[in-house]
């Protein structure tokens, strides 16, 4: 494939701006390594948002569930106005998010994640399979550089990552924004939608915004997702008009996640990168079919 699907302009930057509410340093295993919402009682879910982006993003998803879980509702450090921490992006906040299962005992867990919280789902799942029960992926893929940079391996990768890296770092503050008001308008359909996408791009550490992007894009998960035990559900979007035929998406999507032996992917239509924003109900309907399996 010649051109980056859908999948790409919010990965890059952007999304929901709203902060997490964070529990009390004690319950987190490093409260500094991300902030979380903890409410409900029952089977423990576990939401993790994109590049640049609040907890709210899942609000929806979140309230369509209803009783019977007990949410975990996670925004990572550098991200919508959360403070930035040290270290390398996804080691750090794995081994955090990793800890935080122990830590507050979780078991059965489904963990939920959207585009690089897809990618660290994914993570999560392979360093914590006895925990884990289920994971449901929104609009992400084990190789992102496959995509967006047509590289084939990491190796190929990483002088195109390290380069958008640094172009990322060396915008002015007016370009900055300009881009972020492009990508939000990509990202989601609704101009509601769009705004606080914008607001909580503009919120986050630019640092670790661009450090998240050149790791993201040089990781690659394609052969370690067949150890994956537990059952994932893969929704991914299509929007008629636009770059690539139905066909094409869902052969891309499927090579991505053809060594995942626990895998269904689902496309979702009429729908951009944010699809629990763009069709909710959609969303709810593929997430709640797949936990009653």
């Amino acid at each position: 494939m010649t051109r980056a699907l859908s999948i790409i302009p919010a990965l890059m930057m952007g999304v929901l701006s709203i902060l997490a509410l964070s529990i009390p340093p004690s319950r987190a295993a490093d409260p500094q390594a991300f902030v979380v919402e903890k409410s409900g009682a029952g089977r423990p879910v576990v939401f993790i948002p994109g590049l640049s982006s609040s907890g709210e993003v899942w609000s929806l998803l979140k309230a369509d569930l209803g009783p019977g879980y007990e949410t975990h509702v996670i925004t990572l450090a550098g991200f919508a106005g959360v403070p930035p921490v040290q270290g390398p992006f996804l080691e750090t906040r794995l081994a955090a998010l990793e800890a935080y299962l122990e830590a507050e005992n979780l078991e059965d867990a489904v963990i939920v994640g959207h585009s690089l919280g897809g990618f660290m789902a994914m993570k999560l799942a392979l360093a914590a399979p006895d925990r884990i029960g289920d994971v449901v992926i929104v609009d992400s893929v084990p190789f992102l550089a496959q995509f967006f940079l047509r590289a084939q391996t990491v190796a190929e990768a990483e002088p195109r990552a390290a380069a958008l890296r640094d172009q990322l770092l060396q915008f002015t503050d007016e370009q900055h924004e300009a881009q972020q008001r492009g990508l939000a308008a990509a990202s989601a359909r609704e101009p509601e939608a769009q705004a606080i996408i914008l607001e909580g791009s503009l919120a986050s550490d630019r640092e670790t915004s661009a450090n998240a992007v050149y790791e993201l894009l040089t990781s690659d998960l394609r052969e370690e997702i067949a150890n994956i035990r537990a059952p994932m559900l893969v929704l991914y979007p299509w929007r008629a008009g636009g770059p690539f035929a139905a066909e094409q998406t869902d052969a891309a999507y499927a090579a991505q996640y053809a060594n995942a032996k626990t895998a269904t992917l689902k496309r979702i239509d009429d729908a951009t990168h944010f699809i629990m924003l763009d069709r909710p109900e959609e969303t709810y309907e593929a997430v709640a079919a797949f936990l009653e399996e």
